[in-house]
């Protein structure tokens, strides 16, 4: 109860103690025990009010913040989900792009076959490199440079072979017989600069597959 009604109630007694007859001392207890129970009803239901205001309270900021933190999982999972569907098309162009060297590094290689064989063409080898270098530059530009080295050496060599039978083309088989005995560097470095980037690629590859797992990888070789 309020002190303040305590001290009231008691006021009231002491002023109602004077009165001498019983039916006085009768009504100022009734009217003692009323204002009593009065005060406490009156003071527990402000407390109980006071407490329930509290708790609205207190539960619309744990709805606030429920609401906030539900949205920001919202984004979290949203940015998780975009960023996993881009790991797997970077790992599918990836894929593409390897199939794409391989091509091109086997037309290469069976050019170079036919200029040491019976046949003399390096025409249609560089459809696959058109499509090799585009994927590249969308996807993986750093292997740009390295690409346009295992090109340019290739047909480096290509040229160079070609040059080189047709001058010892000249009358019989023999001087033919001669020249494919002989080293060829400029296919020794072509061949070099092709496997410089297929480690690079396997290399991305390992890469982004390390990045899918548990735990994510280091920087891929540049």
């Amino acid at each position: 109860m309020d002190e303040k009604v305590v001290t009231a109630i008691h006021e009231l007694a002491n002023a109602l103690a004077g009165l001498g007859s019983w039916q006085q001392q009768l009504v100022s207890m009734v009217i003692l025990l009323v204002v009593a129970a009065g005060g406490s009803f009156l003071g527990a239901y402000l407390k109980t009010r006071a407490t329930n205001a509290a708790m609205a309270d207190d539960l619309e900021a744990i709805k606030r913040q429920l609401r906030e933190t539900t949205a920001t999982a919202e984004t979290i999972r949203a940015q998780i989900s975009k960023r996993g569907e881009l790991h797997t098309l970077r790992i599918k162009k990836l894929e593409a792009l390897m199939e794409a060297f391989i091509a091109a590094d086997t037309a290469y290689r069976e050019a170079f076959h036919n200029l040491m064989g019976e046949k003399v063409t390096i025409s249609k080898i560089e459809d696959n490199m058109d499509h090799l270098l585009m994927l590249s530059k969308f996807y993986f530009p750093k292997f740009e440079p390295y690409l346009n080295d295992f090109r340019d050496s290739w047909w480096k060599c290509l040229e160079d072979t070609l040059e080189q039978r047709r001058a010892h083309q000249e009358g019989s088989g023999l001087r033919l017989d001669i020249w494919r005995a002989c080293p060829f560097p400029l296919k020794d470095e072509a061949v070099m600069h092709s496997a410089k980037v297929e480690l690079l690629l396997i290399a991305q590859m390992h890469h982004l597959l390390d990045q899918s797992g548990p735990k994510e990888a280091g920087r891929a070789p540049e």
